[in-house]
Formats: C-alpha cells, structure tokens, sequence
C-alpha cells in the first residue's frame, strides 16, 4: 500500500550533519539518501558552507566544495 500524499508530506528527515530531525521548510537532499539541514551542508574538508552559490560533490560519503573534491 503506497503512503498517501498526506503522509509523505509528514515523513522525517534525520541531518546527516548534526543528527537532528529536520523540521525546516526544505530538505537539502544529496546523492540519494543524505538529507541535511541547510545550515549543516558544509564541505568535509574546508568546512565551507555548500548552499546554492556553491556546488557540492560526493565522494565515498563524503560532501566537498568543487576545489577540495578535484585535489
């Protein structure tokens, strides 16, 4: 039985960031299953924040900023 649209609405989202459910207006979801809240997106190197001015990339897991994922 598929969940309804109600439902779907309601689903929680745990940070990968900080491990908090997140109950902000939107979901920053990256690769198909981490979801973050907009203030945790940080690369895993530099620790800069990865919003919509900076693109994010994953490797093994991992988030970074463009320049610390081609070093």
């Amino acid at each position: 039985m598929e969940p309804s649209e109600h439902e779907q609405q309601q689903q929680q989202f745990t940070c990968v960031g900080c491990a908090e459910v997140i109950l902000d207006q939107y979901v920053l979801r990256v690769a198909p299953d981490m979801e973050w809240h907009a203030r945790c997106l940080r690369c895993t190197n530099c620790h800069q924040l990865l919003d919509e001015t900076c693109t994010c990339f994953v490797r093994d897991g991992n988030v970074y900023c463009k320049p610390d994922y081609i070093r």
